[in-house]
């Protein structure tokens, strides 16, 4: 196969994986408890990776390939939890780790630019994300209803190629880590006007 647009694109390979997993999926304490939770292990095979180089023909804007990494693989788990304790509140929680590295993988500009991305971290994914909410809900009078939330978000760092125009094959560039906070309350009324 190769990748539509250019007709001197690399050749790639079908990208094959092999799975294992193991989990827990429960629901407690009268229903109002329920907690998932997975670990994992992939085997991949001829991973295609989007791959943007310099035009080899010389043109002035990069262009994009699929190239395959040989061989490649990732261990991480998720979690997640929601917690009803009492009516009209709510706990919501999950954690994901994913820990993607190439076993053996060259990316290749040109014969003469290569870097050996080998036991380096998968590019463009996070390590670790996480995410937590509570959300309250009451009935008041005059059929009004008073909904409160707050949401809480975390995602880590994720490094990238740097396909600038000029970049190199080892030129890579890193996002920080960032968290994220969202509160908010809302006051609705019979005619479900809201505020």
């Amino acid at each position: 196969d190769r990748y539509p647009g250019h007709t001197d694109n690399l050749v790639y390979r079908a990208e094959t994986s092999r799975n294992y997993e193991a989990g827990v999926k429960s629901i407690l304490l009268e229903r109002r408890l329920t907690l998932n939770a997975a670990a994992y292990h992939i085997d991949i095979q001829n991973q295609q990776l989007n791959n943007v180089i310099p035009d080899p023909r010389g043109g002035p804007v990069p262009i994009t390939v699929i190239q395959d990494a040989a061989k490649s693989h990732v261990n991480g788990f998720e979690a997640e939890a929601a917690f009803r304790p009492v009516a009209g509140l709510q706990f919501n929680g999950s954690l994901s780790y994913s820990d993607g590295v190439f076993d053996d993988f060259v990316r290749t500009f040109s014969a003469t630019d290569t870097f050996d991305m080998s036991g380096t971290p998968f590019e463009n994914v996070p390590k670790m994300t996480a995410y937590g909410s509570v959300q309250y809900s009451r009935a008041l009078a005059d059929g009004r209803n008073l909904d409160l939330s707050a949401e809480y978000a975390y995602v880590d760092e994720i490094t990238f190629q740097n396909n600038t125009r000029m970049s190199k094959a080892h030129d890579q560039l890193t996002t920080p880590a960032y968290d994220r906070v969202n509160v908010s309350a809302t006051l609705s009324t019979r005619s479900r006007v809201r505020f």
